[in-house]
């Protein structure tokens, strides 16, 4: 298996994600962890509805994998971001990521994002 690393800061990822203006519901103090992650998640995703490939990466220091067959669709998510205002950070995300799209289309493999 080949991979392509790109490296991305906590920056480069929140501004990228405050571009897109996704959204993640507030803690309740009475809720486990567990059902305040679920509630994060799902309110991150569903203010992504229109870029669900995109809403995987619902945390910078959580896991994301995309299939081979999905790069082309990911791949055009990402374009459609090129046309928002990004601020350096987010274009830097932005372009790393387009480039491991195109690395993953060429060498026919998925792209996993990894925490670490």
């Amino acid at each position: 298996m080949t991979t392509t690393r790109t490296s991305h800061s906590i920056d480069e990822w929140g501004s990228f994600f405050d571009t897109l203006e996704a959204n993640e519901t507030g803690y309740g103090e009475s809720e486990s962890y567990e059902a305040q992650e679920k509630k994060r998640v799902a309110s991150f995703r569903e203010s992504l509805a229109s870029y669900p490939l995109l809403a995987r990466i619902d945390d910078f220091y959580q896991d994301a994998c995309f299939s081979a067959e999905e790069i082309p669709r990911l791949q055009n998510e990402l374009k459609r971001v090129e046309n928002l205002s990004l601020d350096g950070e987010a274009r830097a995300f932005l372009d790393g990521m387009l480039a491991g799209c195109s690395a993953a289309l060429i060498k026919k493999m998925g792209i996993s994002l990894l925490s670490s």
